[in-house]
């Protein structure tokens, strides 16, 4: 009889913790629908070229190879500063001309809570047409 008295209580003892376990767990889980992790704006032009130690060096009419290393985003907006611009995670068919310039490339990265990160950096176009003049040349087509 004792054991089984023991036993009942142990039993109780048992099923009162796992209720109580049980509200915790639910209370952890109610964090808002809307709790988001912040965004975090970042890229890289893949394909620049080191001219005299400017890493951030373009070459004109080159199609640009972007990385995009953001973190919680869900939409995307680059803004390349000649007043174009893309919507796309990684904008494709993207190159600048003329050169002897510098452009200033941004990427604007939103949340779904519309929590906003930007990054902006600037960029050198080099010529790309060894040094020969960017106007046309008198009999020539």
């Amino acid at each position: 009889m004792k054991q089984l008295i023991l036993g009942l209580l142990v039993f109780a003892i048992f099923v009162s913790g796992c209720q109580k376990s049980d509200k915790v767990n639910s209370n952890a889980s109610a964090l808002p629908d809307n709790a988001s992790s912040k965004p975090i704006a970042s890229f890289k032009i893949i394909n620049t070229v080191d001219i005299i130690h400017n890493r951030n060096t373009i070459m004109e009419l080159w199609p640009l190879e972007f990385a995009n290393n953001s973190i919680n985003g869900d939409s995307y907006y680059w803004d390349f500063g000649d007043g174009k611009y893309s919507t796309d995670k990684i904008p494709a068919d993207v190159f600048f001309a003329p050169c002897q310039r510098t452009v200033t490339i941004t990427l604007t990265v939103k949340n779904s809570a519309g929590e906003t990160s930007s990054m902006s950096q600037d960029y050198s176009i080099q010529c790309s047409r060894m040094a020969q003049p960017h106007t046309p040349v008198v009999g020539q087509y």
